[in-house]
């Protein structure tokens, strides 16, 4: 379990977005973004810690497990202050009745609700999730297109690929650690969470493992692992072993992808200047990285849809960015500066 202890917490980085989770004293875990509210700094200064009040080193701001500000020096006698309008930034958290726990960045209400029990075949095969003890995880920086990790061009076979959740056997990334591991590629004890997460189970032991994989940049992505024990409270000979085991195949893998894409980006490059490759212009460029698969092309539609929305704003849209309170002359203003950058645009299209 990754939450044992009142005020256990971790925290993490998800597409630039520094957030952490945290256990209450009221046995909830909640979600925020990991910045005081005074001046943007860390709250929560360790990726996985204890404790029921969390305070930023700047200035002491201090806040409680609930998020709200308990300690804010010097600014008590400052007129008009409140202290429950600066609570930390909450983040949507909803938990499934296995113990995955489930965040949405989006910084309004959800249009929907996530399918949270999605995950109850892989747990049903495996036995109790919540029961799991952590044995270690590390964040890996490969030098790749994060869909070079869950996606190839040469696919094994596919089964039940549903809107939000998809068992694929493929060859990728996953499925070579999972081969590396286990002696055979990835199977039914396999289950991908679209788009960029996966859960596995080593073969005749208690251990199982996550992967996922975070767009640091166009060019970089951050793969996470976390490797567990199903319901065990002793020890085990063998978890510093299966550790440095997966990381070993991690850390190679992610060498040779990192060499793969290099080839592939000079090849689409070329392509693209030499007017080989007949795309539009929102594909050009990754059609090589892209094949058929279904995933794939739900990847690409996702893609699609929020560049069109783009589009008719005018603007770059980040849902899980918080918005500022604006005056009428301030939107005017951001409205004319928005124009001028759309008249003047320079980003790649698509550059994901």
């Amino acid at each position: 379990m990754a939450f044992t202890k009142l005020g256990d917490y971790r925290s993490f980085e998800v597409a630039g977005f520094p957030i952490f989770l945290i256990l209450g004293k009221d046995g909830v875990i909640r979600a925020f973004h990991n910045v005081c509210r005074h001046r943007a700094y860390t709250v929560a200064n360790k990726e996985r810690g204890s404790s029921t009040v969390l305070g930023c080193r700047y200035h002491g701001w201090s806040y409680n497990t609930k998020g709200e500000l308990i300690k804010a020096p010097h600014f008590d006698n400052v007129p008009g202050f409140d202290r429950s309008q600066n609570s930390l930034f909450a983040i949507h958290v909803q938990q499934s009745t296995d113990g995955f726990i489930f965040v949405n960045l989006e910084a309004n209400a959800p249009r929907e609700l996530l399918e949270i029990n999605c995950l109850a075949d892989f747990v049903e095969r495996n036995g109790a999730i919540a029961q799991s003890r952590w044995i270690g995880g590390k964040a890996i920086e490969g030098v790749f297109n994060w869909k070079m990790a869950v996606v190839s061009e040469k696919q094994f076979g596919t089964t039940a690929i549903l809107p939000e959740l998809a068992r694929l056997v493929r060859s990728s990334l996953l499925a070579r650690i999972k081969h590396h591991l286990d002696g055979k590629s990835a199977g039914d004890s396999d289950i991908l969470l679209f788009p960029n997460v996966s859960f596995h189970t080593i073969k005749d032991t208690r251990y199982w493992y996550s992967l996922s994989f975070h767009p640091a940049s166009e060019r970089k992505t951050l793969i996470r692992y976390d490797l567990y024990r199903f319901q065990s409270t002793d020890g085990d000979a063998n978890s510093q072993l299966i550790s440095d085991k997966l990381i070993e195949m991690i850390t190679g893998q992610v060498t040779e992808l990192g060499s793969q894409y290099h080839l592939q980006a000079r090849g689409a490059e070329a392509g693209s200047q030499g007017g080989v490759i007949e795309t539009t212009t929102e594909d050009r460029g990754f059609r090589s990285l892209l094949g058929t698969s279904n995933l794939q092309k739900m990847i690409l539609e996702q893609l699609k849809k929020h560049t069109k929305l783009e589009k008719l704003q005018g603007m770059e849209v980040h849902p899980a960015m918080r918005q500022p309170r604006m005056t009428p002359k301030s939107q005017q203003a951001d409205q004319l500066c928005r124009e001028l950058e759309c008249s003047g645009e320079t980003f790649t299209s698509l550059a994901w």
